[in-house]
């Protein structure tokens, strides 16, 4: 056995658990989990290739109380662990570690109590995760697994996947924090995988021991799941803000075009262009933006229920497209607050005669007065949707939503939000009514294709149709039939 140097710390301390835990790597994350360990009372022994007393010294010596704590061998810290070993290596020492213990079994030896190791590892920038199969946390049990079973060894190791997803600084920020909305906001969850479950319960009651919440995420397979968690970026974002982003720039570049080709003076790009306010397009362009992405949301619905009626049942799959979809309505509905508060804030600015001089009753060649009925219901009407938008994104935070019942957050996003959309709807179209009014003669060209007016078509579809499929009774019963399990016979035409 290699030799053990060890530091001793021994004072007598009420809080102390009986318990010593194994955390093998002398790293960030082991040195701030293994000071969360001590602050709660374990006993916490560190396995390294090359123990080094000075350095651990230095680690620990902002702590405000002291602790026993020992660093010694990788093979001597696993074997006086009593049950817990926390994998804190890098994924390419793994063999090795895997090889130096084994390497030490016998069947004398085998005979003590089974090992529990909490893998915490992540994926490697060099890892292609798009193609993986297997986690780390599957490697390392099939090589234990095959160490065994070549030992011909009767010694139960469980390996269990967790503490991945939170990193080395908030795992013992609360030791130094002093803020009173850090300290009672300092909730961690650990999401945990395993194939055991006695040894799952074991990890889930350390978490609870030492101030963390476990979520149970199912066998050891799921773990490949927690480890792609942390290499995805706003995977769930990707789309949304894509064509979020697409459908606001052709708005930019339509409006602008639109403009110039219909409108009578200037007649050339340059007078246009002396007059052109960028101000004014991205106010309209963001706001027809919002208007159309809030209404896309809801199409969603409107397409799932279009798709069940058609099969007449709840357990045919959504077509991936459609999956999608759903999964990202919440991603639509905050790209669409993005741009309504762009919109608002810019409108603003720039509620004056010089942007807005229709808004306005003219009482002078250069002189305005108080605001025309047109003017006023467009602000009305904007204000009100804009405050009722606030509320259907607030009710999207995970942390209001979990404070809502069902028929509360249903009634936020589904009720209060298609009446936003039916308000945005009447805001956008009483300035396109001013417009119609104004105009002596009739241009169909111009009127149909007036971004004001494309801007409402989407969302006044979407309001008839769900209004059709939540209260036309034949259907709406239907749909309801439908949701409940039940196989409805789809009538031929």
């Amino acid at each position: 056995m290699n030799e053990m140097t060890e530091i001793r710390i021994d004072i007598e301390n009420s809080n102390k658990i009986n318990e010593k835990i194994a955390i093998i790597g002398t790293g960030n994350y082991g040195v701030a989990i293994g000071k969360r360990l001590l602050h709660f009372g374990y006993e916490v022994i560190y396995g390294s290739r090359n123990p080094n007393k000075e350095y651990l010294k230095k680690c620990f010596q902002d702590l405000n109380n002291t602790y026993q704590m020992d660093v010694t061998s990788i093979y001597d810290a696993w074997n006086r662990a009593d049950n817990l070993v926390i994998l804190a290596i890098s994924v390419d020492n793994y063999e090795n570690f895997v090889s130096e213990i084994m390497s030490s079994l016998n069947e004398k030896n085998s005979q003590k109590k089974s090992k529990i190791i909490i893998e915490i590892s992540n994926l490697k920038d060099s890892d292609n995760f798009k193609t993986l199969k297997i986690s780390n946390a599957e490697k390392l049990n099939s090589l234990f697994k095959e160490k065994i079973s070549e030992k011909n060894l009767n010694y139960p190791i469980h390996v269990v996947k967790g503490f991945n997803l939170i990193n080395a600084h908030s795992i013992s920020l609360f030791l130094y924090e002093t803020n009173k909305t850090n300290l009672t906001n300092c909730d961690l969850t650990v999401p945990i995988a395993g194939n055991d479950r006695h040894a799952k319960q074991k990890v889930i009651e350390l978490c609870s021991i030492i101030g963390l919440k476990a979520n149970d995420i199912g066998l050891l397979k799921s773990s490949l799941k927690l480890e792609l968690a942390n290499k995805l970026t706003f995977d769930e974002w990707k789309y949304p803000t894509l064509i979020s982003l697409v459908y606001f720039f052709v708005n930019f570049v339509w409006e602008f075009f639109h403009n110039f080709i219909f409108t009578k003076k200037p007649t050339t790009f340059d007078e246009y262009m002396k007059k052109f306010s960028l101000m004014s397009f991205i106010i309209k362009s963001s706001g027809f933006t919002s208007l159309y992405l809030l209404a896309f949301v809801y199409l969603g619905h409107v397409i799932a229920c279009i798709y069940q009626l058609k099969y007449g049942t709840k357990y045919k799959k959504f077509p991936k497209w459609l999956d999608q979809w759903l999964k990202t309505r919440k991603q639509f509905g905050l790209w669409a607050f993005m741009f309504a508060t762009i919109h608002v804030i810019l409108s603003i600015m720039t509620i004056n005669p010089q942007y807005s001089a229709s808004w306005f009753k003219k009482t002078g060649n250069y002189t305005y007065g108080k605001m025309t009925l047109n003017g006023e219901m467009n602000t009305l009407t904007g204000v009100f949707t804009y405050l009722l938008l606030i509320l259907v994104a607030l009710s999207s935070i995970n942390s209001i939503a979990n404070s809502l019942n069902w028929n509360e957050w249903n009634f936020v996003q589904a009720k209060i939000g298609l009446f936003c959309l039916l308000l945005g709807s009447l805001h956008c179209f009483s300035m396109f009514y001013r417009q119609f009014s104004e105009m002596t003669q009739i241009d169909l060209v111009f009127i149909l294709t007036r971004t004001k007016l494309i801007a409402i078509w989407l969302p006044c579809l979407v309001l008839i149709l769900r209004f059709i499929f939540g209260y036309f009774r034949p259907l709406s019963k239907r749909i309801e039939n439908i949701r409940n399990g039940q196989k409805v016979k789809i009538d031929k035409v």
